[in-house]
């Protein structure tokens, strides 16, 4: 009975183990955010990209740099690194390393003459039926019965006509019937667009995913440009319109304008930073489930499917 109680003890202890972990993770998830982070530069008409996105504090994260052959993508998974990109670049040596069977001459030789042969057969078998056809009329008429009597010119204007006549009424009916379908479905739309359910539930949604875009927007953006128009006129003119940005003010963007030059270029190095937390996620979710309207609207749009 002790060995069963102890057996019972030691299976509580490991559920207990695995829900608490559960628990654990999926607070993580919520409360945990992802960051995100993309740093650039632009300069002789070349742009560097760096993105990062981190989780846990940096123990998990996928990161992406560009290359000469695009975008070099790598994980991190507790300092260990992994690429991305390494099992295609083998099966590429792989297929480049594997050597090519070319046939010996003498094989290549047997096998065209073996080609040869029953062509040569073919065609004289085809040449003598054909002098057969020609000179026997009945087994010409038996061999090609899709052979029709010539009409004359009257038959074949009323032919020519009856076909157009039916080419013409069939294309007048696909047209009918493909502007019924369209004015059916037309009228179907619009009665789920101009529901007032409907316009609700679509109102809701909207502002969830403005909550969510704001939540998802950089809480840190830093710039530094050096740029030139070409023409002083044109390069204060550009300079007004940025200093429009309160953006530029919060982060202290340093944009230095080159009234000098004479030809037009740009230099420019930023950086992106921002989070999202997972439980911003699930209470926009939760709102937009828990809503009548928006429930209503996804299965009357199923229904319309």
């Amino acid at each position: 009975m002790s060995v069963f109680l102890l057996i019972l003890k030691i299976i509580g202890i490991v559920l207990l183990v695995i829900l608490g972990l559960i628990v654990v993770i999926a607070l993580l998830a919520l409360f945990c955010p992802f960051v995100y982070r993309v740093k650039g530069s632009y300069h002789e008409k070349n742009l560097q990209l760096q993105v990062r996105i981190w989780w846990l504090g940096r123990l998990l994260g996928l990161c992406a740099d560009t290359a000469e052959e695009g975008f070099h993508t790598y994980v991190r998974i507790f300092g260990f690194r992994k690429e991305l990109h390494l099992q295609k670049e083998k099966e590429d040596s792989a297929d480049f390393k594997k050597p090519v069977q070319e046939d010996s001459p003498q094989e290549g030789i047997k096998d065209r003459e073996t080609d040869v042969a029953p062509s040569l057969t073919a065609m004289e078998n085809t040449s003598q039926t054909s002098a057969q056809q020609l000179t026997d009329p009945e087994e010409t008429m038996l061999c090609h019965p899709d052979k029709k009597k010539k009409t004359f010119f009257p038959g074949r204007i009323a032919g020519f006509i009856r076909k157009f006549m039916e080419k013409i009424l069939y294309f007048l009916r696909n047209i009918q019937t493909f502007w019924k379908k369209g004015t059916r479905t037309c009228r179907k739309w619009y009665r789920f667009f101009n529901d007032e359910k409907n316009k609700k539930a679509f109102s809701n949604i909207w502002k969830q995913l403005e909550h969510l875009v704001v939540s998802v927007l950089p809480k840190r953006l830093k710039l530094w440009l050096k740029y030139s128009t070409g023409s002083p006129d044109t390069t204060g003119q550009v300079l007004g319109i940025l200093a429009i940005f309160p953006v530029g003010y919060r982060n202290h963007w340093n944009i230095i304008p080159d009234f000098t030059a004479e030809e037009f270029y740009a230099e420019a190095d930023f950086t992106v930073h921002g989070r999202i937390f997972g439980v911003q996620i699930l209470a926009l979710a939760l709102r937009i489930i828990l809503d009548k309207n928006c429930r209503r609207l996804y299965n009357r749009f199923k229904h319309m499917k």
